[in-house]
């Protein structure tokens, strides 16, 4: 083999790697997702610098919360009752099925405890409806709570049926879950819907 012949391997090996190099990148780590229409959610430049990996239940979390979020709504029914609201929240549960393959179970029941729904096996959603007055929010006060010990990440969804603005009966409910430590705040979300009475 000649001079030129060795020259040319050489730089087609060189090639070679460099090229595979830049095909196969750098590991990436996964940034958290945030849910920009979540009021939970908050701008910080210390994601974008410091990225972490994020866990299966917080990413399913954060797409079970997008779903009901922005997919979920209810019809008003003057007899409806709570029961009848978690039977029409069953039946939209199984889009996350076809989507994620989330399985949802309808009243889950661990020792006493009985959550509305357990979804994925991890995330509880527990549902009460707004007909006034203060009720909802201490039974979801104590649901979360005491739910805690049977589901790593709960969402408490409100079906609001009166004219209290959604925002203030939220913010009622979390200032009221703020100071007990049985779950982390980011372990559990808020969720409230008014119903559509047209």
């Amino acid at each position: 083999m000649d001079l030129n012949n060795l020259l040319y391997l050489f730089v087609f090996v060189l090639l070679i790697l460099v090229a595979s190099r830049f095909m196969k990148g750098e590991e990436r780590q996964i940034l958290p997702h945030i849910n920009t229409n979540s009021p939970k959610a908050t701008a910080n430049s210390d994601t974008f610098k410091h990225p972490k990996k994020v866990s299966k239940i917080d990413i399913a979390f954060d797409n079970i919360i997008d779903f009901i979020q922005n997919e979920v709504s209810f019809r008003y029914g003057k007899n409806k009752k709570e029961k009848d609201y978690q039977q029409d929240l069953e039946g939209m549960l199984l889009v996350l099925k076809e989507r994620y393959g989330y399985m949802s179970n309808y009243e889950s029941v661990n020792g006493k405890h009985r959550v509305d729904f357990i979804v994925n096996e991890n995330i509880g959603i527990e549902m009460k409806v707004n007909r006034g007055g203060t009720q909802v929010q201490k039974e979801l006060y104590n649901q979360i709570t005491d739910y805690s010990n049977f589901c790593p990440k709960m969402i408490g969804l409100v079906v609001n049926i009166t004219d209290k603005n959604p925002e203030i009966l939220r913010n009622e409910i979390l200032n009221k879950l703020k100071y007990q430590h049985a779950i982390h705040e980011n372990d559990y979300e808020v969720i409230v819907l008014d119903v559509n009475k047209s």
